[in-house]
């Protein structure tokens, strides 16, 4: 039954990389419905716009911190940026200290690029301890203005298991 379970799972993410939220352009999920990738071009008009998490989406999160970690669920494409939190391909566990490194490296410096007029590609990559982890050891980020100007360069943020 568990490879039953599996199929359909792994069937589900092909079904749901089809569709994305603006400013979301591109996401890939993995094992469980993990989030492996997230794109987003971000502009003007889509700062401020986004959600926060859904009903949908804080279920699928805690299903991926089973374990009990106090972790929050963090929007990969944060809601100050368009990112919605009502789809479970822009969540992912992330302990409070690294969400509030996440904010100062990588979406205040978008916030404010994309506040001056620039169109900026943001491109998160979770990065996880093993194919069957659900919960990111680490974060990449990397941002560019749409002249191909850096924004975030590489940032990775350590994501540590808070007790």
């Amino acid at each position: 039954m568990g490879y039953f379970a599996a199929i359909i799972i792994s069937t589900c993410s092909l079904w749901l990389a089809v569709g994305q939220t603006p400013p979301i352009t591109e996401y890939q999920l993995g094992t469980w419905g993990r989030v492996n990738y997230v794109k987003a071009v971000i502009s003007k008009q889509d700062l401020d716009t986004g959600s926060q998490p859904g009903e949908v989406a804080l279920i699928f999160f805690r299903k991926l911190v089973a374990n009990g970690k106090k972790d929050i669920p963090a929007q990969l494409i944060p809601r100050r940026l368009g990112g919605t939190g009502t789809e479970t391909y822009n969540i992912a566990p992330m302990n409070e200290r690294s969400s509030t490194f996440f904010k100062r490296k990588v979406e205040d410096p978008i916030y404010d690029a994309v506040s001056g007029g620039a169109t900026v590609t943001l491109e998160v990559w979770p990065r996880y301890e093993g194919t069957e982890a659900t919960r990111p050891v680490r974060f990449e980020a990397s941002a560019t203005r749409g002249d191909g100007t850096t924004v975030v360069d590489n940032v990775i943020i350590q994501n540590p298991p808070t007790a």
